[in-house]
């Protein structure tokens, strides 16, 4: 039961989740592994809008953001509703934003790698 606390302060607490990059599909959508979201899979980058992969510039983005990322551990915030459900978008991605241990999207602005999400 102690074990259960300090998972529980942390939820209440820290709107932000630990999670694992695990790939990098593109500049703007990771893969990841956060534990106390396990339904959490595939992370849209709320904030900003990479390049296509078929570009040159998108290969780059991609690059950028995988020697930024894979395989290290970062924090996650979730987007949620008004109702406090996860949001997702029309590709079924989770929206959020990724802090490594700035936040990746304006990192990835001020880089010039992507532009911001309209």
């Amino acid at each position: 039961m102690i074990g259960v606390i300090p998972g529980l302060l942390v939820r209440l607490l820290l709107p932000c989740h630990l999670a694992l990059v695990t790939r990098v599909i593109d500049a703007d959508t990771l893969d990841l592994i956060i534990p106390l979201r396990p339904q959490v899979k595939r992370l849209r980058l709320s904030a900003v809008n990479a390049p296509e992969l078929k570009t040159s510039a998108g290969r780059r983005a991609r690059r950028v953001t995988q020697m930024l990322l894979l395989l290290r551990v970062v924090l996650v915030k979730l987007e949620t509703t008004r109702k406090g459900k996860l949001k997702q978008e029309k590709y079924h991605r989770y929206l959020g934003s990724v802090y490594c241990p700035l936040d990746l999207g304006k990192m990835l602005l001020l880089l010039g790698v992507a532009r911001p999400y309209r």
